[in-house]
């Protein structure tokens, strides 16, 4: 069995129920800014983008980053840049704000019809190709809200396909935690990219919080938790002399200049559990060791405080190995023996993970008496006329047609 390429498993392709057991009853994730979006509203909203102080548009980001990051010196400065996508030319900054739609989902992959394709298995990253009805409804309701949310930022309803899916894996783990623990978390994303896993863990009771260096994905981000979580977001770019992030914060963005302040001490961030997926390997050296060593301060007060993450990035210029002894070096200890990489800071912790996970990651129930599994065709369908903006390209290069309702 080779674990780097997706498998086909007849026992799971025996698990699937022949048609849904209940209708899909899509979960809301409406901000009062998205509440607001009746069909006046919504033509008031867009035509005066600029003047809404929810919007946060790109030349705003831009200024703010110039002045906040004066007397940075260069060494860190050229630390902090999204250096994979900038040495495969591979745009990360926008000029107006319609096309930050362009980073709702990432389809571009050979290996999407496979994740698709029923039974399919992939140990790589943890995936199988089985979803409840509950995993279903949060699907369908994020993914009308994030359409309207890039409807009233471009003009076009896009809806995510396979980015949104991912991020069903990692909120599982979160909530398998939530439910052993019985009590909310607060979780600190890395590296966030689309940042779905934000407004389904806040709709669950738990804080939020994300940081980015690439300025089109952070301010993705700003937007999706704007229009998604029930208080909107608060944006410590705007709010640069915060010392700290107040109780009544539940979603927030944090710059990576913001970030830095963290590992000074000038700026307090607590996190329980902190997600760090697909970008360890893909930072400069110098940043990812501060990135380890500021996430074992924000950690370091929970006892079964952790870092993890289902796969480390593009390794062809920072090995696995060397993050590896980064965490070590740092006093951190790995899990064994569970699918995907936690890493703690005392024997108490990793014994605890071991346990929780030895057999491996729960799907996600809301309501026992949920019944039934699928695979994700069944559960997922997006009407065409709200494909993301790579689908006429992944259909040609890859031969993928996606989950169209029509």
């Amino acid at each position: 069995m080779n674990e780097n390429f997706p498998r086909v498993d007849n026992n799971l392709l025996n698990c699937y129920e022949s048609k849904l057991l209940r209708d899909i009853k899509p979960i809301q994730f409406i901000s009062p800014l998205l509440a607001k979006l009746s069909e006046d509203d919504f033509k008031t909203i867009q035509n005066d983008l600029k003047q809404n102080p929810e919007i946060l548009m790109p030349e705003e980001y831009d200024e703010i980053e110039i002045n906040s990051t004066t007397f940075i010196p260069p060494p860190v400065l050229a630390a902090w840049r999204p250096i994979m996508f900038e040495e495969r030319n591979f745009p990360v900054h926008i000029k107006r704000i319609n096309q930050v739609v362009r980073y709702a989902d990432w389809n571009w992959t050979p290996y999407g019809p496979m994740l698709f394709q029923r039974g399919v298995i992939f140990d790589k990253i943890a995936y199988k190709n089985i979803f409840t009805m509950d995993e279903a409804d949060i699907l369908e309701g994020l993914g009308k809200s994030v359409a309207l949310m890039c409807k009233t930022l471009s003009g076009r309803a896009v809806r995510p396909v396979t980015t949104l899916m991912n991020a069903i894996l990692p909120f599982r783990i979160i909530d398998q935690i939530n439910k052993d623990l019985k009590t909310s978390l607060t979780v600190f994303e890395i590296g966030s990219g689309t940042a779905y896993l934000g407004p389904i863990t806040v709709n669950k009771g738990n804080r939020y919080f994300s940081t980015d260096v690439a300025q089109a994905y952070y301010l993705w981000q700003h937007h999706l938790l704007e229009f998604t979580c029930p208080k909107g977001v608060m944006d410590y770019a705007r709010i640069g002399s915060a010392e700290y992030i107040t109780d009544d914060v539940n979603a927030a963005c944090i710059p990576w200049w913001k970030f830095l302040e963290i590992t000074q001490g000038s700026f307090i961030v607590k996190s329980d559990v902190v997600y760090a997926n697909g970008c360890l390997c893909e930072m400069s050296t110098d940043a990812r060791s501060t990135v380890i060593s500021t996430v074992k301060l924000m950690i370091k007060s929970n006892k079964l405080g952790m870092v993890f993450y289902i796969g480390a990035g593009d390794d062809s210029k920072y090995s696995v190995e060397s993050l590896c002894s980064e965490f070590e070096l740092n006093g951190f200890i790995k899990v064994p023996n569970i699918p995907f990489t936690i890493w703690v800071l005392n024997d108490d912790a990793k014994h605890y993970f071991q346990i929780l996970f030895k057999d491996g990651i729960n799907l996600y129930l809301n309501d026992k008496n949920t019944k039934g599994f699928y695979p994700i065709d069944m559960i997922m369908k997006i009407p065409r006329a709200e494909a993301p903006v790579d689908a006429m390209y992944v259909e040609k290069l890859f031969n993928w047609r996606l989950p169209y309702l029509d």
